[in-house]
């Protein structure tokens, strides 16, 4: 039960796990999901660690599709 509770009292807190399983403060979830929005909304993709735009992410995954 004492897990639970203390879920329970970071959850009051305002903190919440972002994608690493890392308790981190609600707004700064916020931004970083905000920032990942205008990116997407750009047109832009995470490919390999990088943002780049949505064609150049095409031609890497064909590259690396006929270079295996």
């Amino acid at each position: 039960m004492e897990t639970v509770d203390k879920i329970i009292q970071r959850v009051h807190n305002g903190q919440v796990i972002d994608d690493d399983g890392t308790w981190v403060s609600i707004n700064k979830r916020i931004e970083v999901t905000k920032k990942i929005i205008d990116r997407l909304s750009q047109g832009k993709v995470l490919c390999n660690g990088r943002w780049v735009t949505i064609a150049e992410a095409r031609k890497s995954a064909l590259f690396g599709a006929t270079n295996h």
